[in-house]
């Protein structure tokens, strides 16, 4: 088998596996809650082919059940503290969550931006998402 053939077919392999749905992480949260994590990564800042280290960020996505936007306000806050100690450790200056309603991140969703001042006080808000 050639190798681009034995890559193709690895690669067709991986993706049938878990069904087709992204892995969850249940996580308590400090007020005893608990939140599904769908992702957490390190995300760039970078637009356009210009690198902007500045607007490098830990970037949290999660599942909120949570109807009242209120509610769900409180919760991301909450999470953010998950990525919080870390990105302040990394010195970044912001960090996003990303509160969808469902596990195939389809329909409605809130975005959170998390900005670091100069005191090192964190503030946030809601960003426009899905309606």
């Amino acid at each position: 088998m050639t190798r681009p053939a034995a890559a193709l077919l690895l690669t067709l392999a991986l993706a049938g596996c878990g069904g087709g749905r992204s892995p969850v992480r249940s996580q308590a949260l400090p007020s005893g809650a608990t939140v599904q994590v769908l992702a957490c990564g390190l995300t760039w800042g970078a637009e356009h082919d210009e690198r902007l280290p500045d607007q490098d960020a830990f970037g949290l996505e999660i599942l909120t059940t949570l109807a009242d936007p209120a509610a769900r306000d409180r919760e991301a806050a909450e999470a953010f503290e998950l990525v919080r100690g870390a990105s302040e450790a990394w010195g970044f200056r912001s960090g996003t969550v990303t509160a969808y309603r469902n596990l195939d991140r389809r329909g409605p969703f809130d975005v959170y931006a998390f900005t670091r001042g100069a005191g090192g006080a964190w503030t946030w808000k809601r960003l426009a998402g899905r309606p």
